[in-house]
């Protein structure tokens, strides 16, 4: 396999994971602790303390976390990915410095992902926690996680 292939690949798949997989967690435990993550009647947002969601409730709930981030938001936050990840390695071939390349690459993923994500929320009235959540998880993979680490030797 070549090596931007695989470059990608192992983007793509970490954006995934970190993205997606943060955001199902969060989705999945708020409702333990009171917090409803979406919803029209009643809206999303706190509904007492301990769980709004009875226990035999979140076999499906976890089915309908899956289906949004599967269906609705993930494969679209994909291909709106591949835009900071060409800029941030065009970056890198230029040998732009670290500090810019990371900024670039946070500010184009947080914006992006989020645009993704108020696509998905407005299908099924997310809250804004979760829309946060999202959106501090896509600006730390693109700040912190997409930007190679320019390893350049120190002067003794």
């Amino acid at each position: 396999m070549k090596p931007w292939v695989r470059d990608t690949l192992r983007s793509l798949g970490r954006y995934l994971a970190i993205f997606g997989g943060g955001l199902a967690v969060f989705m999945v435990v708020a409702p333990i602790v009171g917090y409803s993550t979406y919803g029209d009647r009643p809206p999303a947002g706190w509904h007492g303390w301990f769980p709004p969601l009875e226990w035999s409730e979140f076999p499906g709930y976890l089915l309908f976390v899956t289906e949004f981030l599967g269906v609705l938001l993930l494969p679209w936050a994909a291909v709106l990915f591949l835009v900071p990840l060409a800029t941030v390695r065009y970056l890198e071939r230029r040998a732009a410095s670290r500090w810019l390349t990371a900024t670039v690459g946070g500010v184009l993923t947080g914006a992006l992902s989020s645009y993704a994500l108020l696509g998905a929320a407005w299908y099924v009235s997310l809250g804004l926690a979760p829309f946060i959540a999202g959106v501090v998880l896509a600006t730390y993979v693109g700040a912190c996680q997409l930007p190679h680490s320019q390893r350049t030797g120190r002067a003794a």
